[in-house]
């Protein structure tokens, strides 16, 4: 009897998952918006970062990412990170307990972009604040600018909610312009404020 409701379940399971992954593929296809990527996405708080935001959600600022991938290498050190690859872009997301507040992780965060030996490097970065996003949300976007001591773009959107924090990030500005990936970065940083 166990092994007939063991087997039962077994296909259940299997049933489900196919489901879900040919609905990805089809919503893919015909451009429709996909499914959130866990039913914590569409229910509430996850730990999944790569539920966090949606590919439909990230493909409207990077049209031609790949889907989500998680990203285990930072796992040992409690930060669960979630990758989207763009031919000339990568979009990462992580989520982890907060130790600070959202200014200092952000601030830190630019300063590995900030030449540490030129005197008055780094004070051409501006940061944002974003009220009505998440409990707290902060922002960063410069282009690299050597002359100003910034040795690369700062794409850096950080958000709490109680002791969760979520970073997010982009190797480069979207379309080379300052104020439209800061439009971006809080339309998804206000997406993953409500997941958090």
């Amino acid at each position: 009897m166990n092994s007939r409701l063991n087997r039962a379940l077994i296909a259940t399971l299997v049933s489900c998952a196919v489901l879900v992954a040919c609905s990805r593929q089809e919503a893919a296809a015909t451009g429709a918006p996909a499914a959130p990527a866990s039913a914590a996405a569409a229910n509430g708080p996850t730990d999944d970062p790569c539920a966090l935001v949606t590919d439909h959600e990230v493909r409207k600022v990077f049209a031609d990412a790949s889907a989500g991938k998680r990203d285990h290498s930072l796992d040992k050190y409690q930060i669960a990170t979630c990758t989207w690859d763009t031919p000339t872009n990568t979009f990462v997301v992580q989520i982890f307990k907060a130790k600070g507040t959202v200014e200092d992780e952000l601030r830190s965060r630019v300063s590995g972009a900030i030449d540490p030996f030129k005197p008055g490097a780094g004070k051409s970065v501006r940061y944002e604040k974003f009220a009505g996003v998440g409990e707290e949300t902060m922002a960063s976007a410069e282009k690299g600018d050597a002359a100003q001591g910034v040795f690369n773009d700062i794409a850096v959107l950080v958000t709490k909610r109680g002791d969760r924090m979520a970073v997010l990030s982009a190797r480069s500005l979207v379309d080379d312009d300052r104020a439209k990936t800061l439009e971006a970065m809080k339309a998804l940083g206000g997406s993953a404020a409500a997941r958090l």
